[in-house]
């Protein structure tokens, strides 16, 4: 079992979906850690020793906490409460349902990018409201949890494929509106009283998902100095059948390409990596996509 787990977390790296992969065993290994620790602690009744031990990778909103513990920034992102198991459930699930899409556009870098910057914005995020709005004024208040970084991927997602369509149980659904109903229902929950912060977090990493893809969009990555630090690339396993032979050099984006010209592109990235495709080559790829 050890063998094949380490097996699994270094053949990740060569994957497709190697970021989603690592967050995904990453959260899991730390809550599994974390509730052994608990249980132990538990047994021999010290379990308040433990539970102040691990605030110090909370995010917490009091800034002079703050200060003390400035690693919390990063580290709250991977922790999850244990009172809700579906904090975790839910989290990972997203990730991997929508992680997986984006990982495949842009990439294990940009995956890591997003996940962590949207967490960081979504965390600045609540410490300012906690210091700034009179509702909470009095309040001392913690932040754990994968959902600020995990809203930005799906929002960045949805930003750059907002017509696409994901099938549920209620039928196809298109991301834009599945962006809109998760930012509505973050709005909606705020007001409850129960996880206002976490909401708001929420609502930090949909803002910093939406403008990294808009800027992306126009030419101006927020990731490459992120991306500068892998040289390795990784070449998408797929392909594109059952359409008819067309012109490799075809200019007009809307038709279907060949075999040859994904194969091409796709060679392309194994090599020089996604971000040295062109503007026509990502539509290609884009088009053969949606088939």
């Amino acid at each position: 079992m050890k063998k094949k787990i380490l097996q699994l977390i270094r053949g990740s790296y060569d994957n497709k979906h190697a970021a989603v992969i690592q967050i995904i065993m990453i959260n899991i290994a730390i809550f599994s850690i974390v509730v052994l620790t608990n249980f132990i602690f538990f047994l021999f009744n010290q379990l308040t020793f433990v539970e102040k031990f691990f605030k110090y990778f909370y995010l917490p909103s009091n800034l002079e906490k703050f200060l003390f513990q400035p690693w919390s920034l990063i580290t709250f992102q991977f922790l999850h409460s244990l009172k809700n198991p579906f904090h975790i459930i839910f989290n990972l699930l997203w990730l991997y349902w929508f992680g997986r899409m984006f990982n495949f556009y842009f990439g294990n870098q940009r995956v890591w990018f997003l996940y962590l910057t949207g967490g960081i914005v979504g965390g600045v995020l609540f410490m300012i409201s906690y210091n700034t709005f009179p509702v909470f004024y009095g309040y001392t208040a913690y932040l754990i949890g994968a959902s600020a970084g995990v809203t930005a991927i799906v929002i960045a997602l949805a930003t750059y494929l907002p017509n696409f369509e994901v099938f549920t149980i209620l039928g196809p659904i298109k991301l834009k509106w599945i962006a809109f109903i998760t930012i509505l229902m973050d709005f909606a929950m705020t007001t409850n009283g129960l996880n206002a912060g976490g909401n708001i977090s929420h609502l930090g990493g949909a803002l910093l998902g939406f403008l990294y893809m808009y800027f992306y969009q126009k030419n101006n990555d927020w990731a490459s100095f992120f991306i500068n630090f892998s040289k390795k690339s990784y070449k998408p396993n797929i392909r594109i059948v059952n359409f008819e032979k067309k012109n490799p050099s075809t200019n007009n984006p809307s038709e279907k390409p060949t075999q040859q010209e994904i194969d091409r592109i796709l060679d392309k990235i194994a090599s020089q990596g996604y971000d040295k495709l062109t503007k026509e080559e990502k539509q290609t790829l884009y088009n053969a996509s949606k088939d």
